[in-house]
Parts: structure tokens; C-alpha cells; sequence
């Protein structure tokens, strides 16, 4: 007996198992697509070496395959949520935070005086190389 899609509690999971499938295969396909034509493309244009080089529609499809990367990424992200126990997982969290504040802002305090120092080093030896 086939259950209705509407009542099912799976279809969601399926459907976000099928974007993530489609946009990897996408991925891998502009990859592709991509690597055979700047391979052709540098061919032909190391046979004549003073002609301009309009990669325009390469740039265009590193471009798509990076919004392709960060909606996988996304989505993803989504399917890993699906699992977590919110309440569980937050009370922890909360907890955990709660109890290590304080030793958290001290070396994060410390990092950015150290980070201060540096750059006001690098200022020095800047305003030194200038003055000579």
C-alpha cells in the first residue's frame, strides 16, 4: 500500500536529499564542462599568443558553481538540523557556555591585545621604513 506524500514524514528528508543530489551532479558537471574548456581554451591560445583571451563565460561558470557550492552547503546544513534534538542539545549548550564565559572572554581579551600589539609593531616599523 502506497502512502500519501502529504502524510508521510520522510517526504521533506526526500526532497532535500534530492536538491542536495541534484545541485552536487550539477557541480561535478560545471567542473567538468569547466576543466575541458580552459584546457581548449589555453590550446587555441597558445597557438596564437598575441590574441585577447575572453574567459568572460569561464568566469561566469566559476561563478554559478559557487552559488551552486554555498545552496549544497545550505542545504545540507538543513538536513544536519533535521536530526538535532533542540531542547536537549540547547540546554547543553546552554550550560556549557554558561560555565565557561568567563575563561572564554579572558583569552578572547588576550588575543585582541596581542592582535593590538602586533599591528601597532607593524605600524612602528612602517612609519620607521618611511621616515628613512
Amino acid at each position: 500500500m502506497l502512502s500519501k506524500p502529504a502524510l508521510n514524514p520522510n517526504f521533506a528528508g526526500n526532497i532535500i536529499d534530492l536538491i542536495v543530489i541534484g545541485t552536487s551532479v550539477s557541480q561535478i558537471l560545471l567542473n567538468v564542462y569547466m576543466f575541458m574548456s580552459v584546457k581548449s581554451t589555453l590550446e587555441a591560445l597558445l597557438q596564437l599568443p598575441f590574441q585577447f583571451a575572453d574567459f568572460s563565460t569561464l568566469a561566469k561558470f566559476s561563478r554559478a558553481i559557487t552559488y551552486l557550492s554555498g545552496f549544497n552547503v545550505f542545504v545540507a546544513w538543513i538536513k544536519i538540523f533535521k536530526y538535532t534534538n533542540f531542547n536537549k542539545t540547547m540546554q547543553i549548550l546552554s550550560g556549557t557556555l554558561s560555565t565557561c564565559a568567563k575563561g572564554c572572554g579572558r583569552i578572547v581579551l588576550r588575543v585582541f591585545v596581542q592582535i593590538l600589539i602586533y599591528l601597532q609593531k607593524i605600524l612602528n616599523i612602517k612609519n620607521s621604513i618611511k621616515k628613512m
